[in-house]
């Protein structure tokens, strides 16, 4: 394109949705395009630090709500994600209120940006992780670009239903209606909270949408152009096409100039370097951290902890160092092993830099992530809920021993590394503006 893009990124305060808005400014930065971070004002530093200008959002109008509200949310909650989606069975009217609690954030955010794009003249297209509609965009009148942080399961409408964890080669209707159904009533307050703010902006047939809810509701995905990122290697080809207009990036992987060097409390013992992580919202629940971290001090290897925002809560044990926030894109070119909650960032990041791995997913879209794991023979999943020290103790053995792992995790690195999805979504994104600019010149 012969004159540089003002792109805007933005996505909802959470970090998995603005690692991939952060990636895909990397992206759009590469191809000498001007890229503008729109967040609230924690995250200034992580713009400046990718070389993006950035936009902060009004912070009167957030109140006392927290940068990252959702975590505080989870800490209250966690009770409510026990034994997966079966533990919906027994929610209350109270426990489908606290469920749906962390979408009172959507209407805040919503007004933030759109007084940002009041305010803001010059920006061509805006790139967004914001899972749901959000009226501030429709409404803007700047060409709009979808992204989402999530395993892609969403996007295929034939297939298997997300966010439980079910084997792709499960064919049981009665399962899958039976499933609907429970999720349905547990997202209720959810879905009733999504329906009032889109009739408070004028968007009725917005709210009309979730009269009949599923899981795919929540995610936006009639968009005219959005983009996805997974390993094709680990796509659901068996499922046929996603919905229209959205494509695969192979990897968009966040960059660190950053060498990581081991921690000196770690570099004279013995054993295998292996990186724990699991992510910024599991991590809040203390409880499951401390047992898995009391569970690692009985390994025979060393530990790299990313402890979370509440890490100073957390006792680490002398097979282990960490902090709060690590740089996670150094440790994984250092490590031997990685044992993750599946967040789709996280997994795409440990397959790129080909480290096995093994999942332990904690809610939503990480346990289709863990199946997936090793139904590609990846590594191994875990479930939280079940388990016990020796299982977790002699699989982390049983994945630094598995060659077939390592090949495979090897063959996918490569074949991401090839990969020309990331130059195609660039182009994808300049000719989408182009268009639109024509367009609006006939009019």
């Amino acid at each position: 394109m012969d004159k540089s893009l003002h792109v805007l990124i933005t996505s909802i305060p959470a970090r998995g949705h603005l690692n991939c808005a952060i990636a895909f400014g990397d992206l759009l930065k590469e191809r000498g395009h001007s890229i503008f971070l729109a967040q609230r004002e924690a995250f200034q530093n992580i713009a400046e630090s990718h070389g993006f200008n950035f936009i902060p959002f009004d912070e009167t109008i957030f109140g006392t709500e927290k940068a990252e509200p959702y975590g505080g949310w989870l800490r209250r909650n966690s009770h409510l994600f026990r034994n997966g989606w079966e533990g919906f069975r027994q929610f209350t009217r109270e426990d489908c209120e606290s469920y749906g609690e962390h979408l009172k954030y959507h209407p805040l955010i919503d007004k933030a940006l759109a007084k940002v794009f009041r305010e803001t003249s010059g920006i061509d297209v805006i790139v967004s992780d914001m899972v749901t509609k959000f009226p501030s965009l429709a409404d803007c009148g700047i060409p709009s670009v979808n992204i989402i942080s999530f395993n892609p399961l969403v996007l295929h409408p034939n297939g298997i239903p997300p966010y439980a964890g079910f084997s792709t080669k499960l064919k049981d209707p009665v399962l899958f209606e039976d499933y609907h159904r429970v999720k349905r009533n547990a997202w209720s307050n959810a879905s009733d909270r999504v329906k009032n703010w889109y009739r408070s902006c004028g968007k009725d047939s917005w709210a009309n949408e979730f009269d009949e809810l599923d899981e795919m509701r929540f995610i936006n995905h009639e968009t005219e152009l959005g983009f996805y990122h997974y390993a094709d290697d680990l796509d659901y080809h068996e499922f046929g096409p996603t919905y229209p207009n959205w494509y695969r990036v192979d990897f968009c992987v966040r960059e660190s100039k950053k060498k990581f060097n081991v921690p000196s409390k770690l570099q004279k013992l013995p054993g295998k370097l292996i990186f724990f992580s699991m992510g910024s919202v599991a991590s809040m629940d203390h409880e499951i951290m401390k047992m898995l971290l009391k569970i690692l001090s009985k390994s025979p290897h060393r530990f790299i902890v990313s402890t979370g925002a509440c890490g100073d809560q957390l006792e680490l044990y002398d097979n282990m160092w960490g902090e709060p926030y690590v740089d996670q894109i150094a440790i994984l070119q250092t490590v031997d092993l990685v044992i993750t909650h599946g967040g789709n960032n996280s997994l795409m990041e440990t397959l790129y830099y080909a480290r096995p791995m093994i999942v332990i997913p904690y809610f939503f879209d990480q346990l289709d992530n863990a199946v997936r794991v090793e139904e590609k023979q990846i590594g191994r999943q875990i479930n939280i809920w079940d388990f016990d020290e020796e299982k977790l103790l002699n699989t982390i053995e049983d994945v630094l021993g598995d060659n077939q792992i390592k090949e495979n995790v090897e063959k996918i690195s490569e074949n991401m590394k090839k990969s020309t999805s990331r130059e195609e979504a660039a182009k994808r994104v300049e000719e989408f503006v182009k268009t639109k600019r024509q367009s609006k010149r006939k009019e």
